[in-house]
């Protein structure tokens, strides 16, 4: 996954341009079907950038690995589910997550919004259990693989700051 590091001199705007890279340049396969990267929030944290909306769980400082959210070791349900991709580093501090928040489907008429429906339809089409899935790196899942995509979608890209977080 060769993606744009973050500038740390600038960390909001190089959050804004790793989010519009990921959203262009790369796709969700869900056992076996496309989906696109429709709407992310991301979510960083260091000594130089608190944010305490992040869950500092050690899957958030992995590079290119699934973290479905939880408190403590106990993953989240209902409402509060989430899966992250995470891109955070150990050695510097850092916990780095993308939520993907929605997906579209590249071959049909579906869109899936919201986070926790992302995460029950993911777990409906993979018959997997978030454990499960969090097993393999995302470039290697075989059910649930991030993929670079052949040709880049053009469609606009909108950035909005986060807001309601309940922390």
């Amino acid at each position: 996954m060769q993606l744009t590091p973050i500038d740390r001199s600038d960390i909001p705007v190089s959050l804004i341009t790793f989010g519009k890279e990921l959203m262009q340049h790369y796709g969700l396969r869900i056992n076996g079907q496309a989906f696109q990267l429709a709407e992310l929030e991301l979510y960083f944290h260091s000594d130089k950038h608190p944010d305490r909306s992040v869950h500092k769980h050690e899957r958030q400082q992995m590079k290119g690995a699934w973290y479905f959210h939880r408190r403590g070791e106990r993953y989240l349900s209902g409402p509060r589910k989430g899966l992250d991709l995470t891109f955070g580093d150990k050695e510097q501090k850092e916990y780095f997550g993308v939520l993907i928040r929605a997906i579209k489907s590249v071959d049909a008429d579906q869109y899936i919004y919201g986070p926790s429906l992302t995460v029950d339809f993911i777990l409906e089409q993979t018959k997997r259990s978030m454990l499960q899935l969090e097993e393999e790196p995302a470039e290697q899942n075989k059910l649930l693989t991030l993929v670079k995509l052949d040709n880049p979608i053009e469609t606009p890209i909108y950035e909005a700051p986060r807001r309601g977080l309940n922390k």
